[in-house]
């Protein structure tokens, strides 16, 4: 009940109080899902893009040092000096596998005696190189590689054309000769 009082009477009136409405339960609207959804879509599409490009920023590090690497190893395989055998053989061997390096061992024992023999020197040069594919612990390599010879069998140098398959392996943050290839 209100009482209501003027200056000259005073007013009864009844009157129910009233609540005001619950306020209505909110409902989501189908665009505000569909929104949301494609903020997670483009939040996932972002975050897969970064992870692939860092991935392939790696791998195309990785093999940019193999190419290097095998550059230089090509030259040290195909330039040696019989008055320096052992030292330029030892710089391959470094740089190889254990597997390579024991193949090496062998093949280079065998020829040792034979450009110590006639005196051999090679020069190495390698003409172009590209990688043929790999990741970020094994890249293949293709060289393109000459070698001037000169021991005491002939008269004037010759060149041989070499064209090789290089595979390396990262070992310890380090590219090692795995295996090789004449193509």
């Amino acid at each position: 009940m209100v009482v209501t009082l003027t200056k000259d009477e005073a007013v009864v009136s009844e009157e129910t109080e009233t609540t005001p409405d619950p306020k209505p339960a909110r409902r989501i609207r189908p665009v505000t899902v569909a929104v949301a959804a494609v903020m997670a879509l483009l939040l996932a599409a972002t975050v897969f893009a970064l992870v692939s490009w860092r991935q392939e920023a790696g791998v195309a590090g990785a093999r940019a040092e193999a190419l290097d690497a095998a550059k230089r190893y090509a030259l040290d395989l195909t330039s040696y000096d019989y008055r320096t055998m052992d030292r330029n053989f030892g710089v391959v061997a470094q740089n190889a596998a254990p597997g390579f390096a024991a193949q090496y061992k062998q093949v280079s024992d065998q020829l040792s005696g034979i450009i110590g023999k006639y005196e051999g020197v090679s020069v190495g040069t390698v003409l172009d190189a590209g990688v043929a594919g790999g990741d970020e612990s094994r890249v293949d390599v293709l060289l393109f590689i000459d070698q001037r010879i000169t021991n005491t069998q002939t008269k004037d140098p010759r060149t041989d054309r070499s064209r090789m398959r290089m595979s390396l392996i990262s070992q310890d943050g380090t590219w090692k000769i795995d295996s090789l290839t004449l193509v």
